[in-house]
């Protein structure tokens, strides 16, 4: 988690979902494919229900979408990343 700010009923979580597939090959155990991306959860103040998870569009629409679901301060700093830029 990168950060979290409340704005009305609501608490919004910035942070990087990270997702790993395992496969067995000749009995063992090997990583598979992965994915990892800026995530925006948001889930009520109050009783901390889901609301929205929302992950930022890729290819062309990368940098529009990340614009639109992060704050400037993250939206610089996830632009800040290199790997991102390939993502």
């Amino acid at each position: 988690m990168y950060g979290m700010e409340t704005k009305e009923d609501n608490l919004y979580i910035y942070l990087v979902s990270s997702i790993q597939g395992y496969v067995f090959t000749d009995d063992k155990l090997k990583t598979g494919s992965g994915s990892c991306s800026p995530v925006r959860l948001i889930l009520k103040k109050d009783d901390h229900k889901f609301v929205e998870y929302k992950e930022p569009l890729d290819g062309m629409e990368l940098n529009k979408s990340l614009k639109e679901l992060f704050p400037e301060k993250y939206y610089k700093w996830l632009q800040s990343i290199q790997t991102l830029k390939t993502y």
